[in-house]
């Protein structure tokens, strides 16, 4: 049998159960990006739209080439977008704000930067091993530590992407991760609507104290676990469709807009294929001993 060769996958997607979807996202061969246009904001749509739009602008039109502006110079070009957008319409500036979160493949790294607050999941490629009564794989650890404060009951941004004059504000957190070649990588990245830290819920009991985590995650897990089980020829293609589907399904547990990107490596498809490989091999060797009781 020849060997198979796997590329990087990626998808994004955006629901919501409000009349105007505010959120933003696409993906690149090598990237995904989501944004959540602040929903207090009179045009936080069209900041989230020209924010994503102008990162993506740089990322695509530096795909092949060996050096780039590095993100805190992307960030702060997308926030140039929005300050002339203001100004060329007219509009009050301090009514244009956006989180983004971006995530890029880049050969032995993956990069990854962010203003305000969502969630970064990075999952190692063996996350659908573990047994079920582990509702979370221990290898799936939500990397954003969000860009917020407490204020008035709820919490408030002091970094995002807006069209004010502090450039201060839209400088982002920056992580490099090295990959794992062995299982690989993915990376799932989301609006608050899905997740975010700054979200949480905290109780206690007489059993002690816990925190509440989100359906909408327990739900991507049990969903990505069954796409790997049901899916023998990933792509794009069925990775969107899983996008699409799983965000249909939390609809009606959303209040808010919810926007997922995903991307896959190419080493988390070898693993999950030689894994499904050995599987069939162990269910084939099975069935000749039951045919063949005395050996």
């Amino acid at each position: 049998m020849e060997n198979q060769t796997f590329n990087l996958l990626t998808a994004t997607g955006t629901i919501t159960n409000k009349s105007e979807n505010q959120d933003a996202h696409i993906e690149l061969e090598n990237s995904i990006i989501v944004a959540d246009g602040l929903g207090s904001l009179s045009f936080a749509g069209v900041a989230s739209q020209i924010v994503v739009q102008s990162i993506n602008a740089e990322l695509l039109n530096n795909f092949e080439k060996s050096e780039r502006n590095g993100f805190k110079q992307i960030f702060e070009n997308a926030k140039r977008k929005l300050i002339n957008q203001a100004a060329e319409t007219g509009n009050d500036a301090n009514h244009y704000g956006t989180t983004v979160i971006v995530a890029l493949d880049n050969q032995e790294e993956l990069e990854i930067a962010y203003a305000g607050n969502g969630a970064i999941w990075h999952i190692k490629g063996n996350f659908n091993e573990f047994p079920s009564t582990y509702i979370f794989p221990w290898n799936a650890v939500n990397l954003l530590n969000p860009h917020s404060i407490p204020q008035g009951g709820k919490e408030a941004l002091y970094r995002l992407v807006s069209a004010n004059s502090s450039f201060q504000e839209a400088e982002p957190s920056i992580i490099n991760l090295r990959k794992d070649n062995f299982f690989g990588d993915i990376l799932m990245i989301c609006t608050d609507g899905i997740f975010s830290n700054d979200q949480l819920n905290m109780g206690s009991n007489s059993a002690g104290k816990w925190i509440k985590l989100e359906e909408t995650m327990n739900m991507f897990f049990q969903k990505l676990k069954i796409y790997f089980e049901e899916v023998t020829e990933p792509n794009r293609e069925n990775l969107n469709e899983f996008v699409t589907n799983y965000l249909e399904a939390i609809k009606p547990i959303i209040d808010d807009d919810a926007s997922i990107g995903i991307l896959i490596t190419p080493q988390v498809l070898q693993y999950q294929n030689n894994k499904r490989v050995e599987n069939n091999n162990n269910l084939s060797n099975d069935v000749v001993i039951e045919n063949n009781p005395a050996q």
